[in-house]
């Protein structure tokens, strides 16, 4: 015989869908199939943010993402990618060691939600990472005291900077007026 109608129905289940079609013929015989699929809604694009901000050669990065939502209620877990001025990096973790940046670096972290059966939208925020401080220390002015005229005065100090190889240069002044350049000055 010849099919005369054919119905198609649904059964729903509580996190699953049924699809059933089936097939009836006028002679009496029937045929039917089923396909099973679930529908899964996608978790919301998260809220991100990297601290510190502002952040400095010496600092680690470390992202956080927070708010994402899951329409069925299933835990959100987060999943992070990072790119070193528009370049994609090795880096899935959520967090950059100092060490890998430099100043001027623009790091941004793309981090995608995720339910447990598909990734949500995706959200990222971006820092340029800034010079850090040099720091001066140890200066000295030998000889302290008992200074006499033709005597030579000696600076030294110690300077270093995360981000480059400084050079120390010296200003003498006296009453505001420079007297010399070096580190010695024979008054």
């Amino acid at each position: 015989g010849h099919p005369h109608s054919d119905r198609i129905w649904l059964q729903v289940g509580e996190e699953s869908w049924v699809y059933e079609a089936g097939v009836f013929y006028t002679d009496g015989l029937t045929d039917s199939d089923q396909l099973s699929f679930t529908v899964n809604g996608l978790p919301t694009a998260p809220s991100v943010t990297i601290d510190p901000d502002p952040a400095y050669t010496t600092d680690q990065l470390t992202a956080s993402a927070t708010g994402s939502v899951d329409p069925e209620g299933s835990t959100v877990s987060y999943s992070y990618v990072w790119l070193k001025n528009g370049v994609l990096t090795a880096n899935g973790s959520s967090v950059v060691a100092s060490s890998d940046t430099t100043s001027g670096d623009v790091w941004t972290v793309r981090v995608a939600p995720n339910d447990g059966t598909a990734d949500g939208p995706s959200s990222e925020a971006s820092i340029t990472i800034s010079n850090s401080e040099p720091s001066l220390s140890g200066v000295t002015i030998t000889p302290p005291s008992g200074i006499y005229n033709d005597d030579t005065l000696s600076c030294s100090a110690t300077a270093s900077d995360a981000d480059e190889t400084l050079t120390i240069s010296y200003d003498w002044s006296i009453g505001g007026s420079s007297v010399g350049t070096g580190a010695s000055l024979s008054t």
